[in-house]
């Protein structure tokens, strides 16, 4: 995150002295969080391996942001709690239904119909 903020142009200048601070401060608020535990990883049948390499690479990145979803909705107070030093947890903007983003369940409604493309069965089982 660091790395990413201070690898700007806006940042390269005179403002690369708030770097240190900055990174002490994320990593103070990082410690604050829960774990994000990786999910386990669905390998494709054996008959289907060969060739299917950028499918896989498709199943387990669908299967982390799925995971990551699920963290980031139980987690949300303590996600609310990291951003408020940086002043982006101050206020959420409305959506232009008048409804703010954060009482938007439209997304997490539409995780919730790809996971059933995604079973927990063995289907994924080597």
């Amino acid at each position: 995150m660091i790395d990413e903020l201070f690898g700007t142009e806006s940042f390269r200048g005179a403002l690369s002295a708030l770097r240190a601070d900055a990174s002490a401060l994320v990593d103070e608020r990082l410690a604050t969080l829960p774990a994000f535990e990786e999910p386990d990883t669905r390998v494709l049948p054996a008959v289907l391996v060969t060739g299917t390499t950028a499918l896989q690479r498709i199943v387990d990145r669908t299967v982390r942001a799925l995971a990551f979803a699920e963290w980031r909705g139980a987690n949300a107070a303590a996600l609310k709690s990291f951003l408020q030093p940086f002043g982006a947890a101050r206020t959420v903007p409305p959506t232009r239904a008048g409804r703010s983003a954060a009482d938007c369940h439209r997304c997490s409604r539409s995780l919730r119909a790809s996971r059933r493309l995604i079973p927990r069965s063995n289907m994924f089982a080597g």
